[in-house]
C-alpha cells in the first residue's frame, strides 16, 4: 500500500504548485485584457477559488480515507465514473501542456540559439515522472525540501522589486470600469482551481485538518495577489510586452546588475517548482487510468501519460498561440466543468452527508441519554 502524504506536506505542496504557475505568462495575460485593473481579476479568481477549497475539504471531511476513484463509483456508479475518471486524466494532461510550452521558450529566449527540445524537455519528463513514480509521500517529501527555498526566492525577489515600483501605475482604479476585470478574471479562470487537485490525494493524506489548509490557501493566495500588483506598479500597461513575467520583473534592477543576477537562480526554483507540478498532474492521471483499467504496475502507465504529453506537444499544441486559441475558446468549457462544477456537485453531496451524520449523532447521544438508568 502506498504510504501517505502529511498534512504538514500537503500544506506545503499547495502552496508552492498553486504559485508557481502564476508567474510567466498570466500577469501579462490580465494585464491585456484588463489593463492597469489586472489585480482585481487575480483577486476575484482567489475568492473563487476559496469557495473551491471549502467544497474540497467538505468531500475530504465527509469521506474519511477513502479515495477520489471509490468516491465516484459511489455517487456515480461504475461506468458513469470511469467516463469522468478518464475525462479527469485527459484534463491534467492537458492542464500540464502549457507548462511546458512556456518552460522550454523562457529558456529559449535567455540562450544564445535556439535549444534542441529533446535536451530541454526530456530530463524535466524524467524528474517529473520519477518523482509521480514513487508517489504522494516522495512529492510531500520534495515540497519539504523545496519549500523554504521558495519562499525565501519570493521573498528577495519582492524586496528587489520595491526600488521600482511607481503606485501611479495602478491608477486611476477602474478607469473603465469594474466589468473588463470581471470578464478578464472569466477567462482566466482555467488557469486557477489548482486547490482541486487536492482531491488526487483522498485517501493518501495523514489527518489532513481544514484549519491548516485553509492557511496555506491564504499564504498562496497573498503571494500570488502581491506578485500581480507588483507586476502592474513596475511595468504598467506595457505589461502586456513582457511573457515571462518572473524574469522581467527585476530585470532593471540597478543592485543586480553592480552586484550579479541572482534573480536567475529565483527563476530556476521556481522552474523546480514547476517540475513538481508537473509530477502532480501525471501521477493524478496516471492513477485515474491505472484504476479504470484495473492495471497493477505503475510504471507503463506514467510512460504513457508522458508519451501522450509529448504528442499532443509535438503535433498538435506545438506553439504558444495555438495553445492559447485551443485552450481559451470550446476547451475551456471542459475545462471548467471538471475544474469547478464537479468540485463543487461533490461538495454538496458532501456537505449535505456531513450535516446528515451530524444529526444522526444527535440522535444517538439523544437516545442513549434517554435510556440512561435514573
Amino acid at each position: 500500500m502506498e504510504q501517505t502524504i502529511s498534512n504538514a506536506q500537503i500544506y506545503k505542496l499547495f502552496i508552492i504548485i498553486s504559485t508557481a504557475t502564476k508567474f510567466l505568462t498570466l500577469p501579462s495575460f490580465y494585464m491585456q485584457a484588463a489593463g492597469r485593473d489586472s489585480w482585481f481579476s487575480v483577486i476575484v479568481n482567489v475568492i473563487m477559488d476559496f469557495f473551491l477549497l471549502l467544497c474540497v475539504l467538505a468531500v475530504l471531511k465527509a469521506n474519511g480515507n477513502m479515495t477520489f476513484c471509490k468516491l465516484m463509483e459511489k455517487y456515480f456508479g461504475k461506468i458513469v465514473s470511469r467516463i469522468l475518471l478518464l475525462l479527469i486524466s485527459a484534463y491534467l494532461i492537458f492542464r500540464s501542456i502549457p507548462f511546458i510550452v512556456e518552460n522550454y521558450n523562457i529558456l529559449a529566449a535567455v540562450l544564445y540559439e535556439v535549444p534542441n527540445w529533446y535536451a530541454l524537455v526530456f530530463p524535466i519528463y524524467i524528474v517529473a515522472g520519477y518523482v509521480a513514480y514513487k508517489g504522494a509521500r516522495v512529492m510531500g517529501r520534495v515540497a519539504e525540501i523545496m519549500y523554504f527555498f521558495f519562499l525565501a526566492s519570493l521573498v528577495i525577489l519582492f524586496l528587489l522589486s520595491l526600488s521600482e515600483l511607481t503606485l501611479q501605475e495602478v491608477l486611476p482604479v477602474f478607469e473603465f470600469g469594474v466589468v473588463p476585470p470581471l470578464k478578464a478574471a472569466i477567462k482566466g479562470m482555467t488557469a486557477f482551481g489548482d486547490y482541486g487537485l487536492l482531491l488526487i490525494f483522498m485517501g493518501k493524506t495523514d489527518n489532513l485538518t481544514v484549519k491548516k489548509q485553509i492557511s496555506g490557501y491564504g499564504v498562496a493566495a497573498a503571494i500570488v495577489i502581491i506578485f500581480n500588483f507588483l507586476f502592474v506598479m513596475i511595468f504598467g500597461i506595457i505589461g502586456v510586452y513582457q511573457p515571462d513575467a518572473i524574469i522581467r520583473l527585476t530585470q532593471y534592477n540597478t543592485v543586480l546588475t553592480n552586484y550579479g543576477r541572482v534573480d536567475w537562480l529565483i527563476a530556476i526554483i521556481w522552474q523546480i517548482s514547476q517540475i513538481l507540478y508537473l509530477a502532480v498532474l501525471v501521477y493524478g492521471a496516471a492513477e485515474f487510468v491505472r484504476w479504470v483499467f484495473n492495471i497493477k504496475n505503475r510504471l507503463p502507465v506514467m510512460i504513457g501519460v508522458i508519451a501522450i504529453i509529448e504528442i499532443l506537444i509535438r503535433y498538435v499544441f506545438y506553439s504558444v498561440e495555438i495553445l492559447n486559441k485551443t485552450y481559451g475558446s470550446t476547451m475551456s468549457y471542459y475545462f471548467l466543468f471538471l475544474q469547478y462544477v464537479l468540485p463543487v456537485i461533490l461538495g454538496i453531496i458532501s456537505f449535505v452527508k456531513l450535516l446528515k451524520d451530524r444529526r444522526m449523532k444527535k440522535c444517538r447521544i439523544k437516545i442513549s441519554g434517554e435510556k440512561q438508568p435514573l
